[in-house]
């Protein structure tokens, strides 16, 4: 990884752990390049378990973590939503033109006042869980959220087989779906409202957005 040393690359990939230590999910939330994004996920898929015990006085499977890849001190959330913003300095209302699904991930992760939450969450719910699964265009390059609103929480889906899915939520929740997507660089959001089932949702009016309407979507606290 000379090159990504020398380049002044960053990536950051956000993960859940498993009681034990073990990673349960990875996905990055600040994308290097490709090529060196695969790299560090398999570098994660095979590292030793971690001492959670280590990371907090009272280890919590709910927390999710971030591991940073690159030089220099990673910014506050604040500092990392503030300087995404600055491009559109006058024109939040205008629709964005021109992004990467990186850079929107990035800005959803650092900006939003919903608690990020892990599946696990619902383990002692009373109601029955089930694995509800999203279809969409480009599913493989969707970043798709699942909000509770009534909890002001956010679960964000694991990307497939061509799908998103979401499993072991609670059955008969209204949740908000959001997906959001970058094709050919230009960015579209989809957002509907619907029940937790155990049937597919497919998702298939997409619409551009403007940093105003995608700060509403996910509660920016710079909104």
């Amino acid at each position: 990884l000379s090159d990504f040393c020398s380049n002044k690359l960053v990536c950051e990939i956000q993960l859940t752990l498993r009681p034990d230590g073990t990673i349960r999910h990875s996905y990055v939330t600040k994308t290097s390049k490709p090529e060196y994004d695969r790299v560090l996920l398999d570098f994660l898929s095979n590292m030793p378990r971690l001492d959670v015990s280590e990371l907090m006085e009272v280890p919590d499977d709910n927390n999710a973590y971030v591991l940073r890849f690159g030089g220099g001190r990673a910014p506050s959330r604040l500092a990392a939503a503030v300087g995404f913003r600055k491009p559109f300095a006058g024109k939040e209302d205008e629709e964005i033109s021109a992004s990467s699904s990186g850079d929107l991930r990035y800005y959803i992760f650092n900006s939003t006042e919903l608690g990020w939450i892990n599946v696990d969450r619902f383990i002692y719910e009373d109601d029955p869980l089930v694995d509800m699964r999203v279809q969409s265009p480009d599913a493989d390059s969707c970043y798709v959220s699942m909000i509770f609103e009534d909890m002001n929480s956010i679960v964000l889906g694991i990307n497939e087989q061509g799908s998103v899915l979401f499993n072991d939520v609670p059955k008969n929740r209204n949740v908000k779906i959001v997906s959001v997507r970058c094709v050919n660089g230009k960015p579209d959001m989809c957002v509907t409202r619907t029940q937790t089932t155990e049937k597919p949702l497919a998702l298939a009016k997409y619409e551009p957005f403007s940093l105003n309407r995608l700060d509403s979507e996910f509660k920016s606290f710079l909104e």
